[in-house]
């Protein structure tokens, strides 16, 4: 019988996503997964990801079953070119958050969010969770507010604020999901929580 606590949803099988899919499953995790594509469906389950189609925010009822599990990885980007992204984005992460909350299963959120939330501090040689907010593109406050809510939904839970993820013609340059950084602090969020009695 699989141990309850190595299971993890993944809201987002995207780009960041996928690869911690791959991780997870190579070290004897259940994985579920969502995607907006109705053709990714069969590449996640062919991946030994149970895969769901889902859209957030959604009109319908979204059922419970892609949220039971004991960890959730929300990866869900706000959409910079989307003009109600103020909107739309904290509302969609808020129906993420009130469905794994309502279920109850989730031990652990951990919430994919950006530096952009920091705004541009010129006159700091460095940021880190002590300076100040500032977010000054839409995305930014969208992600701010996305923040809130997930720091409010009184599921234990960790924000990451990842930066780098573009370069000035808004292309990803030189990254490698599968060897990021990035990936290695998710697992180590979830694995110290997983082996706690």
């Amino acid at each position: 019988m699989q141990n309850e606590n190595r299971s993890l949803s993944i809201v987002g099988c995207g780009w960041f996503g996928l690869p911690l899919a791959k991780e997870m499953l190579a070290g004897g995790w259940e994985v579920k997964g969502s995607t907006t594509s109705e053709a990714k469906l069969e590449q996640l389950y062919a991946m030994g990801i149970k895969p769901y189609l889902a859209q957030f925010p959604s009109k319908d009822d979204i059922g419970t079953e892609l949220f039971d599990s004991a960890f959730l990885l929300i990866n869900l980007p706000p959409g910079r070119r989307n003009p109600d992204v103020a909107d739309t984005y904290p509302e969609a992460i808020s129906q993420v958050v009130q469905t794994a909350t309502r279920l109850g299963r989730t031990r652990k959120i951990v919430f994919v969010s950006s530096t952009s939330v920091y705004g541009h501090h010129h006159d700091l040689d460095y940021i880190d969770e002590a300076t100040e907010l500032m977010p000054e593109t839409n995305a930014g406050k969208a992600l701010w507010q996305a923040e809130q809510v997930v720091a409010r939904c009184g599921i234990p839970a960790i924000i990451l604020r990842f930066g780098g993820l573009a370069g000035r013609a808004g292309i990803r340059e030189i990254f490698l999901p599968e060897k990021a950084a990035w990936t290695m602090d998710i697992k180590r969020s979830i694995f110290c929580t997983s082996t706690m009695p």
